[in-house]
């Protein structure tokens, strides 16, 4: 098959490897340049669309008048379309082509732009946050091909890799970033710079546009009605995670939530593995390795929401900014950037599990440095274990990534869209499982504590006479919490300190052994190369 562009005809090596992604012809050292910029500026938008109005969630409540609960739907509807939809953009780009699919993406996050800057009904707000959600997903494929472009050869997986641990880097710089965005407290100041950005990407894009590719028809109405099942059930389990601990878990729609999700992704995989070419291989998911693998990767990035919902949190109760916590937050960017690239540099495919250990070590030490917070308890004293645990945070991401991909294309190229829907579902519930389980148990502990620290409590007590009442209440609640969050950085020490040392005997056990658990996959790519 030939493929033909300007009156240029691409040579065998340069064609794409899949139907829907771009060719990867010969640039010059300059064009390359322009890739890569372009693909760092691109991963960085992606990021700050969600990224920014995480970080400005509550001023946006307060500016809407929404409930809690409605912020939370918010911060599900983005994920609704985020975590689900790589599988069928996927198809999508193969089906209809990649300009049809560049051209779609960057209607769909400019629209939801737009809407989002004017206007402030609740309702429109959330369809925006949802579309936005897909768009960005859109757009990071965009921003992976371009930076594909930069680059020749295996090392293609590794910008892969190191591009999507940038993007989840971005919610951090996300808080540097809004207290200059948000000076004068207003949130159209956020939405303006989310649209400008945008706009500028879409410039970019239009600039200098991605060579040409190949397109097939490979979606069926089968395709569509697995994806429908498949993306609603995750998120069904979505909305129960993040709304589980705002409504609390009694609340019963959220077991019809519950039972709905596990209903349709139970039946989703009951057709798909009846299909001659389904859009994902249950089988092949389901192999010990890989499930293995999924299992581990999500569990990793559960304990590192220990950060946002652990310190970031701590620090929001002693009255602490954005603002102020800069150089905070600084450190954290700049621990995280160290753990990406390290963790790229001392990459060894025969060990490739090695980094997922190291994390796992890095989170409870982290985590065990931070027990003992109290009230006198300051920013500075969480510089050293939070770098700790943005380092570890970071320095497994690319090795899971190049492991599950490595794993995808042996088993088949057809194997891609399996990794695509499982990996990118699997680690955002990993971070709303986390969240969801963390919180969780801060609420129940600080109960516990509440309640033993009022039993020492008199209307008698001479310490507590020359107080108002309020002020009582106020600092048993920060005592309570405070006390909650020494015993959630027990736990978490307690269980990354167990799984690191499974995975540390697991480890030397192959090491003693010989055992490549990559070794198939290495033989098979060979084999294909």
């Amino acid at each position: 098959m030939s493929l033909n562009s300007n009156g240029y005809t691409f040579k065998k090596h340069e064609l794409p490897m899949v139907s829907g992604s771009p060719a990867t012809p010969e640039h010059p050292s300059k064009r390359k340049l322009n890739y890569f910029l372009i693909s760092l500026f691109l991963t960085f938008t992606a990021g700050l669309q969600n990224g920014l109005l995480m970080a400005t969630l509550p001023q946006l409540r307060g500016d809407m008048g929404l409930t809690i609960e409605q912020g939370g739907w918010l911060q599900v509807a983005y994920f609704m379309g985020y975590g689900t939809f790589g599988a069928l953009l996927f198809k999508v780009r193969q089906h209809f082509g990649l300009h049809k699919f560049i051209r779609w993406t960057l209607w769909v996050v400019l629209v939801s732009n737009l809407l989002q800057v004017f206007s402030h009904d609740f309702s429109v707000v959330l369809f925006a946050r949802l579309m936005l959600g897909i768009g960005t997903s859109g757009f990071f494929t965009l921003a992976v091909f371009y930076g594909m472009q930069a680059v020749e050869g295996a090392t293609r997986i590794i910008i892969i890799a190191v591009l999507l641990g940038l993007m989840q880097i971005v919610p951090t710089l996300s808080q540097l970033m809004y207290p200059l965005i948000f000076i004068d407290g207003d949130m159209q100041a956020i939405f303006i710079f989310q649209l400008s950005i945008t706009l500028i990407g879409i410039g970019f894009i239009r600039w200098l546009p991605l060579p040409p590719s190949f397109k097939q028809q490979s979606l069926t109405w089968l395709d569509y009605l697995s994806f429908a099942m498949f993306a609603i059930g995750i998120s069904f389990f979505y909305a129960f995670l993040t709304q589980g601990n705002l409504v609390w878990w009694t609340t019963s729609w959220l077991g019809w939530l519950v039972a709905g999700s596990f209903g349709l992704i139970a039946l989703m995989f009951w057709i798909e593995t009846h299909r001659q070419s389904p859009m994902i291989y249950w089988h092949w998911v389901s192999g010990k390795q890989v499930a293995m693998f999924m299992f581990v990767a999500m569990l990793t990035r559960l304990f590192s929401t220990e950060q946002t919902v652990g310190a970031n949190t701590v620090l929001s109760l002693f009255g602490l900014s954005a603002s102020e916590l800069t150089v905070y937050n600084l450190i954290m960017w700049g621990a995280g950037l160290a753990g990406l690239a390290l963790s790229i540099v001392t990459l060894k495919l025969t060990e490739i599990r090695r980094s997922m250990m190291i994390a796992l070590f890095g989170l409870a030490i982290g985590a065990y440095l931070n027990i003992g917070v109290s009230q006198q308890t300051r920013a500075e004293q969480f510089y050293l274990s939070q770098a700790i645990i943005a380092f570890s945070s970071f320095y497994f991401a690319g090795p899971v990534f190049i492991e599950g991909f490595l794993r995808a294309i042996a088993a088949g190229i057809q194997h891609i869209i399996s990794f695509l829907a499982i990996y990118s579902s699997t680690q955002v519930m990993g971070a709303l499982l986390g969240s969801a389980m963390f919180s969780s148990y801060i609420t129940i502990q600080s109960k516990v504590h509440l309640q033993n620290i009022s039993q020492h409590i008199t209307a008698t007590d001479p310490a507590i006479m020359p107080q108002a009442v309020g002020n009582v209440i106020k600092n048993a609640n920060i005592e309570a919490t405070l006390l909650a969050y020494n015993d959630l950085f027990e736990l978490i020490f307690l269980a990354c300190g167990a799984f690191a040392l499974i995975a540390f005997v697991v480890w030397i056990y192959r090491k003693i052994k010989g055992i490549d658990i990559l070794a198939k996959e290495m033989k098979a790519l060979q084999a294909m190369m």
